[in-house]
């Protein structure tokens, strides 16, 4: 996938993966698998599960979350095109032509 700067999904990555595995160190660190050891096996392979299921929507929505976020809080600098509606700023109207030249 093309990234306009690499690193623009770090957050939305961190949300999206680390949140889920912060939830399997905290089974571990209360100690759910030295009280019930059967239990804590269960509970650590269902969640095992549950993340590698669900990556891949949870990286897509990473990334559309990064899209909105660069729609709603964009950088004068940024590639995405204006809303419909708005006036095109000059250099959006040269970049346009730049793209619409053979």
């Amino acid at each position: 996938m093309y990234e306009r700067n690499p690193g623009d999904t770090w957050f939305f990555t961190v949300l999206g993966d680390r949140l889920p595995i912060g939830g399997m160190l905290a089974v571990v660190y209360f100690g759910v698998a030295r009280t019930h050891p059967y239990l804590g096996a269960l509970l650590f392979a269902i969640l095992i599960l549950a993340i590698l299921w669900t990556a891949p929507n949870r990286w897509g929505l990473g990334i559309a979350l990064h899209y909105l976020s660069r729609v709603y809080w964009s950088s004068p600098d940024d590639p995405l095109p204006p809303p419909e509606g708005a006036q095109p700023t000059s250099s959006s109207a040269a970049a346009a032509s730049r793209r619409s030249s053979p």
